[in-house]
């Protein structure tokens, strides 16, 4: 009896613990990375127009990822989160300028997998025998640069830098869903008092 309680308590562990390493790489694959700065001191209320400025794409960026097609994708999906703020697109009134950075960098992480051993117990105690082992693998993230510059000063007041593994697409419909939780998760950490929020906009 005991020993079938103490192996049934040794399974749920192991099983626990693949979930969790499973769990852990999943978040890993799919999650994007945000760093955000900003100048404290400016005044993020006061802007109601924004004008692009030249976009700058790294010469590591695989062509697939610098391309014509993936910069519209991004401002695309900034241009959305921008309006839903209440800012409009505007030439030479504007007073806030966005600027992407696309960047392909390559990066290392470990990977770990669990082996189970062995298992001891008694009457009233068990003791699990296991490790987990790591290896390292290298892949290539994509790193995306959201910059807010004043107008006309060309001052930078807000950076936003979002990093994802770079997945491959097998239709321009997943690069977009990419781009698009890339761009979110990023504007997602813009200042409050950026824009007036549009009633029933997302």
């Amino acid at each position: 009896m005991a020993t079938g309680i103490v192996s049934g308590m040794a399974t749920k562990g192991a099983a626990w613990l693949g979930l969790l390493l499973g769990l852990l790489l999943l978040a890993g694959c799919s999650s994007v990375s945000v760093l955000v700065d900003y100048d404290e001191g400016a005044a993020f209320d006061g802007f109601e127009r924004y004008v692009w400025l030249a976009p700058e794409v790294g010469e590591g960026a695989a062509r697939i990822y610098n391309s014509p097609l993936a910069v519209r994708r991004v401002q695309e999906a900034v241009e959305a989160i921008l309006q839903a703020r209440g800012l409009r697109p505007g030439s030479g009134q504007a007073g806030l300028g966005v600027q992407l950075h696309l960047q392909l960098e390559p990066r290392t992480e470990l990977q770990g997998y669990e082996s189970f051993v062995g298992l001891g117990g008694c009457l009233g105690c068990s003791q699990l025998g296991g490790s987990v082992h790591w290896t390292a693998r290298d892949y290539r993230a994509l790193v995306l640069t959201l910059d807010l510059v004043k107008l006309p000063e060309q001052a930078l007041i807000w950076r936003g830098v979002g990093e994802r593994r770079a997945d491959g697409f097998s239709d321009p419909a997943g690069y977009r869903r990419f781009t698009e939780k890339m761009v979110g998760a990023i504007l997602e950490r813009l200042p409050p008092q950026l824009g007036r929020p549009v009633e029933g906009a997302p």
